[in-house]
């Protein structure tokens, strides 16, 4: 269980942990590509694993379960993967004492301050989007955020954590980007792409509702006619392929 020692003006929260309950966390898929080679030469220059107890960031990310009636806080470590991975590696390796760690967390909402706190805390290193896979998806990604928000009466089904239908994984949207259409996100403009997105979905809500005054029209589509959201109905998502 984490200890809260500190809170910083910026609402950041700097916390006492151990190593064990740090590896228990996912790293961030909108950062960069491992680099393995970095994490080599940071390996080589420390003589006893314990000096890696400091520098990492998290973010947390408060959403509702799938009940409706709960939430849950997700966390993910956006600052200091490469450590977490020689850490990773020393304990799958050989014997791997606890030790006590520090990091810093701080609350987000959606994808666009999850980046913005990423760009904070890897300011070292500049981001070419056009160059990194994960960093060029990641600007689609808020921007398909943007675009589904309360004032244009849909709600907000997109999230961050595992989930069911109706409601999207933005994470599955993420890998499907990278793995299989980045290189049209070269030939089309992030905030574009979201509004194409938005008019298929209204398109679509729209056929839902012809749709459900037929007898054997599923569940599924009058659940997402209710939210007036249809990404998520086709689990093969084709309104991607489709607006890019």
């Amino acid at each position: 269980m984490a200890t809260l020692l500190h809170t910083y003006n910026d609402g950041s929260r700097l916390m006492r942990s151990t190593v064990y309950e740090l590896l228990k966390l996912a790293v961030w898929k909108g950062q960069r590509i491992l680099d393995l080679e970095h994490a080599k030469r940071l390996k080589d220059g420390i003589d006893d694993i314990r000096n890696l107890d400091s520098d990492f960031h998290v973010i947390v990310r408060r959403e509702p379960h799938v009940d409706g009636r709960t939430f849950v806080e997700v966390r993910e470590v956006v600052g200091g993967q490469h450590r977490l991975y020689i850490l990773r590696e020393a304990r799958d390796s050989s014997f791997f004492p606890d030790f006590p760690i520090t990091y810093t967390e701080k609350f987000v909402d959606g994808e666009e301050e999850a980046r913005a706190y990423f760009n904070k805390v890897s300011s070292s290193k500049p981001m070419h989007f056009d160059e990194d896979p994960s960093l060029l998806v990641g600007r689609f990604l808020v921007e398909l955020e943007k675009e589904f928000t309360p004032t244009k009466k849909a709600d907000i089904c997109i999230k961050s954590h595992k989930t069911m239908r109706p409601f999207l994984n933005i994470e599955d949207v993420r890998s499907v980007l990278k793995e299989d259409h980045i290189d049209s996100l070269q030939r089309i403009k992030p905030v574009d792409f979201a509004r194409r997105v938005w008019g298929w979905n209204r398109a679509k809500v729209i056929e839902m509702g012809v749709r459900l005054t037929q007898p054997d029209a599923p569940l599924m589509m009058e659940k997402c006619h209710k939210r007036n959201f249809a990404l998520a109905y086709d689990p093969k998502m084709p309104w991607i392929a489709a607006c890019l």
